[in-house]
């Protein structure tokens, strides 16, 4: 009996999956795409999607954003490693944290350093996950190649049992 991936759900969904992801990958080169909602952030940029917990409130509840000057001004890691990252909270005065924060923007070069340089501005209870596209396709594509490798076994036993019987 053959497998017939083309009628199997789980087959179908993982490409979907993984289509989406790889198209999320490839698109996270090309500009920074983010939202905001309350506390929560998630953002797609770099080669991988960041989520935080920024504990400072916002006035908004939602907000969304696009920025394309991501791609241009750092330099490009196709497989970047994950990041964890925590708020250092420093006490200096609003206008003089943002110059401050201007300032070395100027120097940094990777996503990695401007995670990290970001976060320093929040306090200490925030912190931010970076997880590569790689890293969760991975994450997808094993499970799904063991589903698929499951279900052609159990088939395969009951081609077996039923030639028997």
């Amino acid at each position: 009996m053959k497998p017939r991936l083309h009628r199997s759900v789980t087959f179908w969904s993982g490409i979907l999956v993984m289509a989406f992801i790889s198209w999320a990958w490839a698109d996270s080169f090309r500009g920074g795409t983010w939202v905001r909602y309350g506390l929560w952030s998630a953002t797609n940029s770099n080669g991988g999607v960041e989520v935080g917990f920024i504990d400072t409130p916002v006035p908004a509840p939602l907000a969304t954003g696009l920025r394309t000057d991501y791609a241009t001004r750092f330099s490009v890691v196709v497989l970047p490693a994950p990041q964890w990252t925590r708020g250092k909270d420093f006490e200096l005065e609003d206008q003089t944290k943002a110059r401050w924060f201007v300032e070395k923007l100027r120097e940094i070069t990777s996503y990695r350093e401007y995670l990290a340089h970001r976060m320093s501005l929040w306090p200490e209870s925030s912190w931010g996950l970076f997880l590569p596209h790689w890293l969760i396709l991975l994450a997808v594509a094993l499970p799904w190649s063991g589903l698929l490798y499951w279900r052609a076994r159990r088939r395969r036993r009951a081609a077996g049992q039923g030639a028997v019987a």
